[in-house]
């Protein structure tokens, strides 16, 4: 009797520490999801527009 009790405890604290990890899993992932989202909508828009702006001051020192 015991030792079913200690083997449902491990098999239960197995468990709980399977779906922790597959919880902190989706949380990374998440993270990194969230990361490329906001990369791809402010860093590449400002990146485009810091270049248009500094081409155009190239230009406009060049005198073309």
């Amino acid at each position: 009797m015991l030792l079913a009790q200690r083997t449902s405890l491990r098999i239960r604290t197995l468990s709980a520490l399977a779906a922790g990890l597959a919880a902190t899993a989706a949380t990374i992932g998440a993270i990194a999801g969230l990361t490329a989202a906001i990369t791809v909508a402010v860093v590449a828009p400002l990146t485009y527009l810091l270049r248009r702006i500094f081409d155009g001051r190239h230009l406009a020192a060049n005198g073309s």
